[in-house]
């Protein structure tokens, strides 16, 4: 019995990457609008400014970290 639920969920885990893959996301591709490193400074796409709030509830201005490179991270819970 548990050799045909291991069996089950490779097969779904195999159909999902398929899928995946089918649809586009199977390999890393540059996007148009993507920045490559050598791309000079006056043609780089700058990110829209935006203000959020922290953990602690502080705001934090995405413009203070201009020059900087920052990894944003979205998620959501339900």
């Amino acid at each position: 019995m548990r050799v045909k639920i291991l069996v089950a969920v490779f097969l779904m885990a195999l159909f999902a990457l398929i899928g995946l893959r089918h649809a586009g996301f199977g390999g890393i591709r540059q996007q148009e609008n993507s920045v490559d490193i050598q791309t000079p400074q006056e043609k780089r796409i700058h990110a829209p400014g935006f203000v959020v709030n922290d953990l602690a509830g502080r705001q934090v201005d995405l413009n203070d970290y201009k020059g900087s490179v920052v990894l944003l991270g979205f998620w959501t819970t339900s």
